[in-house]
């Protein structure tokens, strides 16, 4: 049988719509699915209320990045690496 192939690491750039309180689109339920899969409670529902404000903040806080409750850069790629 063949070995298994170990991943390769690559660089890519996206861009990802930048997400505060009161947006409402596929992106934010994009966010919250990732939240989810990190292990926090929320509903996943693509709008950008109290509840997502509130577990972002969390999520924030526990990875060390600046509290602001808007998914931008950085916070888009610790969610993505915590997943």
């Amino acid at each position: 049988p063949d070995p298994i192939p170990t991943p390769e690491k690559v660089m890519c750039k996206v861009e990802l719509e930048q997400l505060s309180f009161g947006c409402k689109s596929p992106s934010v339920e994009t966010m919250q699915n990732l939240l989810a899969d990190v292990g926090y409670e929320l509903d996943v529902d693509g709008i950008f209320g109290n509840e997502t404000k509130e577990v972002l903040t969390k999520f924030q806080e526990e990875y060390k990045l600046e509290v602001d409750a808007i998914c931008g850069c950085q916070t888009w790629k610790a969610l993505i690496e915590a997943v």
